[in-house]
């Protein structure tokens, strides 16, 4: 199956695999962490089904190397939905532009995985646009302050959402984890949770929740 790698706006990049049926098929959008860039999620490829997959790198690149989905904040500084502001416009610029350059996907409702800040980007956009996603996984994600105001009642009804975080995550903290899991169950969706004696990565038995979670994605 071929690769493309697409220009986008902002200094953007997707690289994206497309199947070489006509389709349409479903389309899997894979958003990096802080530092990542458009090849950090390619093993999560792996785990989910066939389709128009779209690796992003991220507008803002970083003195650390790699790249991100906004400016650095002060240190210390928590971000806030203002602060993504950004990123959600990022996106609602780059799928019409994807969307006409590969129209073979299902490109009403993408299948979002976002890992770390692309996890926490990948929420807010479906927060913002739910008719925009078809399901979600959350690899150690988080939600910047104010994103309770974004949750109406029944907004993700017959939808399926996945998290999944690490009980030792120097990074996201289970105070932050449960904050976030508490609110995707607010949404009405179908909320499958997991949590790993592991790090800021995704666990093992984590990994197997997630390939069962995407067995019935189409």
């Amino acid at each position: 199956m071929p690769w493309h790698t697409f220009p986008l706006t902002h200094s953007g990049l997707a690289r994206v695999r497309v199947p070489s049926d006509p389709g349409p098929h479903p389309v899997f959008l894979f958003l990096h962490g802080w530092t990542g860039n458009e090849h950090a999620l390619e093993p999560f490829a792996r785990w989910v089904p066939p389709g128009l997959w779209v690796f992003f790198r991220a507008p803002f690149p970083q003195e650390e190397g790699g790249y991100g989905w906004i400016p650095r904040l002060p240190q210390g500084r928590r971000s806030t939905v203002e602060d993504y502001a950004v990123a959600v416009e990022v996106l609602d610029t780059w799928l019409p532009m994807l969307q006409a350059g590969f129209p073979q996907g299902r490109w009403e409702a993408p299948h979002w995985l976002g890992f770390s800040q692309g996890a926490g980007v990948a929420t807010l956009y479906a927060l913002h646009r739910p008719r925009r996603m078809a399901t979600l996984a959350s690899i150690v994600g988080f939600v910047p302050r104010g994103a309770e105001r974004l949750v109406r009642e029944g907004m993700w009804k017959g939808k399926r959402v996945f998290a999944a975080w690490g009980t030792r995550d120097p990074i996201i903290s289970l105070e932050r984890a449960r904050e976030m899991e508490n609110l995707l169950r607010r949404t009405a969706a179908e909320v499958t949770v997991c949590y790993a004696d592991v790090g800021h990565k995704l666990g093992a038995p984590c990994r197997d929740a997630l390939k069962s979670f995407y067995r019935t994605a189409h």
